[in-house]
């Protein structure tokens, strides 16, 4: 089998729902105040996995991709005196920011049929430049692979 025909490619595009959080309260003046963020971000990325073959059934694959992380923040601030709603300017702003991300992948994968594969794998992604409390994701991944 030559080198070449145990390689294979994807490019992959990931859309995070708006994450989204709010908090109410009252201030030590005894004034109500709430206030929210939401955050989106969407992930595009090229893969490229070397396969493996244990049995006639039976192979596993390994991968590594980069890409880029774009994500959009948005952070909002009411004050509410007197049953009047103020907002808070130097909370609200939006920013819009991207980063390179790259992905480390491991998995087994199933022949069902000819052109179909079952494929369990466990990934490793790492968002660079993130300011956030963890910018690297685990995870465990299944899914079909149809060749065409």
């Amino acid at each position: 089998m030559r080198r070449f025909d145990v390689l294979r490619t994807d490019l992959t595009f990931s859309y995070f729902f708006g994450h989204s959080f709010s908090q109410r309260g009252v201030n030590s003046d005894n004034e109500n105040y709430k206030v929210s963020a939401r955050r989106k971000h969407a992930i595009a990325m090229l893969k490229v996995y070397e396969d493996y073959k244990i049995t006639d059934s039976l192979g596993a694959f390994v991968g590594v991709g980069a890409g880029v992380d774009m994500f959009r923040d948005r952070h909002d601030g009411h004050l509410l005196v007197d049953s009047v709603q103020y907002k808070i300017d130097n909370l609200r702003h939006a920013k819009n920011s991207a980063s390179f991300v790259y992905a480390l992948t491991a998995g087994t994968t199933l022949s069902m049929c000819d052109n179909v594969k079952l494929d369990i794998s466990y990934n490793f992604l790492h968002m660079t430049k993130r300011k956030i409390a963890n910018p690297k994701l685990h995870n465990v991944t299944a899914g079909l692979r149809v060749a065409l």
